[in-house]
């Protein structure tokens, strides 16, 4: 699920020839969490298939799919300064 999600997202940000996601660092953090939501839907989907079709799982689902994506679009931020960080020590 991880190399999934990863994956997608780093066709996305060579799409736009990484130069958004360098400059406006609050569109980095949206994307990374319009694409964890598209991921998890997806995932939903399957989850609902593997329980036969019962509806209870859902709420135990939101609740992860919640801290999944909150936690990837904080990881943003420390991300965002090891990368700045070591695209100035090059130079």
């Amino acid at each position: 699920f991880h190399i999934l999600t990863r994956g997608l997202f780093g066709f996305a940000i060579g799409f736009m020839k990484e130069k958004i996601v360098k400059d406006q660092p609050f569109f980095h953090i949206a994307l990374i969490g319009v694409t964890c939501v598209v991921i998890r839907l997806c995932y939903l989907v399957l989850e609902l298939v593997r329980a036969n079709g019962r509806l209870d799982i859902i709420g135990l689902f939101a609740w992860n799919s919640l801290g999944y994506i909150l936690g990837n679009m904080l990881f943003v931020i420390p991300m965002m300064y090891l990368v700045n960080y070591i695209g100035t020590e090059k130079k």
